[in-house]
């Protein structure tokens, strides 16, 4: 038996619909041969953001959204001062807190303090609320979410993609192996994707055995067991139950941690 839109909903990483649509809608205009300018429409701004959602909500075929936003504190930062750091002098489009403050208004919002829109996300993509879950956002880090995810902006249509818990697993564990440079830790000297692959995809839906292959492969470069744990907090998106809604504290990824 097919869904009803109202048995759905769609949650929406509103951080990067906020800067995808405000860099979207900026303009440089050059005045003389010496003066540029650059100027955005906060109106025009405002609308796309409304009309992007409102798209997905008629394609997905869905009654219900939530945005989800990343709080001013982090708390990977406090794990490793190089967490995003690199961010820290790029400039934001000129509209994007207008876009956010739009999106707050306009649709229902979660923000947990201390933490990024990702952890919102999969927290939310987790809960058992009786709803049927979309994610919507660019961000192929959601892939260590079991959820349903739509990625936008590679082609005008996606296929959702179903990624179960075990594959999610699988993807939380690579992506501890490869690091982020762009985001700022490194993960395992000289392992990219298709040696973290190689290393875990014989291991794949035995979490133990890959988390056991992942710490032999950062001991072969002298890591401590604080060091490697420190990776994988900082490649772990939260699930539900990961997060103390009380003490605004994440349950950070232990030593030993078992599925």
């Amino acid at each position: 038996m097919s869904l009803k839109a109202k048995e759905r909903k769609l949650l929406i990483d509103g951080d990067i619909v906020a800067y995808t649509i405000a860099a979207a809608c900026e303009q440089a205009t050059k005045w003389d041969d010496d003066l540029w300018t650059l100027h955005a429409s906060e109106k025009e701004s405002l609308k796309r953001a409304y009309d992007f959602i409102e798209n997905y909500k008629e394609i997905l075929f869905s009654d219900h959204v939530t945005v989800a936003l990343s709080d001013k504190k982090n708390f990977r930062k406090e794990i490793s001062d190089t967490y995003k750091a690199s961010r820290k002098t790029i400039r934001k489009p000129l509209t994007y807190k207008a876009i956010k403050d739009f999106l707050q208004e306009k649709y229902e919002t979660v923000i947990y303090p201390n933490l990024e829109a990702d952890d919102v996300l999969g927290i939310l993509a987790t809960q058992d609320d009786g709803f049927t879950k979309t994610i919507i956002t660019k961000d192929k880090d959601l892939r260590t979410i079991p959820s349903n995810i739509y990625f936008f902006g590679e082609k005008q249509m996606q296929i959702i993609e179903e990624i179960d818990e075990p594959t999610a697993d699988y993807n939380f564990l690579k992506q501890t192996l490869m690091g982020d440079r762009v985001d700022g830790y490194t993960g395992c000297p000289s392992i990219g994707e298709k040696t973290a692959e190689k290393i875990l995809s014989p291991l794949k839906g035995n979490f133990e055995l890959m988390w056991d292959a992942v710490v032999s492969e950062f001991k072969k470069h002298d890591f401590s067991d604080q060091e490697i744990q420190t990776q994988a907090r900082l490649a772990r998106i939260l699930r539900d139950g990961e997060y103390d809604v009380g003490t605004a504290q994440p349950k950070l990824f232990e030593w030993g941690y078992s599925r």
